[in-house]
């Protein structure tokens, strides 16, 4: 339909018409550009938000386990601080056995640990 009227103004010498016609389809496609960049824009937009969330709950995740160790270390710190205090003042009384030879083990296996 564009294409036969364009053909007649063209026909008839008729350049105003033509440039209209011209204009018309170049609008035309331009904003076709233009929705389809802003439909882009848009997914991209929703691609980062659920990327984000995601993130944001790994992140949330590993602090959760970076305290519960952190808290493990914390103990252990304090009992390997207990059984190295209690060997060197040669001082046994009232401490447990089983978390004396922990402290001592866990003197190799378990490092300080501070986030």
């Amino acid at each position: 339909m564009i294409l036969t009227r364009l053909m007649k103004a063209v026909r008839e010498q008729n350049w105003f018409a033509v440039a209209i016609e011209f204009v018309i389809v170049i609008l035309g496609v331009v904003i076709g550009f233009q929705v389809t960049q802003w439909a882009e824009n848009r997914a991209e937009a929703e691609r980062r938000a659920v990327a984000i969330d995601r993130l944001h709950d790994e992140v949330e995740n590993a602090v959760g386990i970076l305290a519960w160790l952190t808290d493990i270390y914390d103990t252990q710190n304090g009992h390997r601080t207990e059984a190295i205090e209690r060997l060197i003042s040669d001082d046994f009384d009232g401490m447990h056995e089983a978390e004396m030879t922990q402290a001592v083990v866990s003197l190799a296996l378990l490092p300080a640990f501070s986030p």
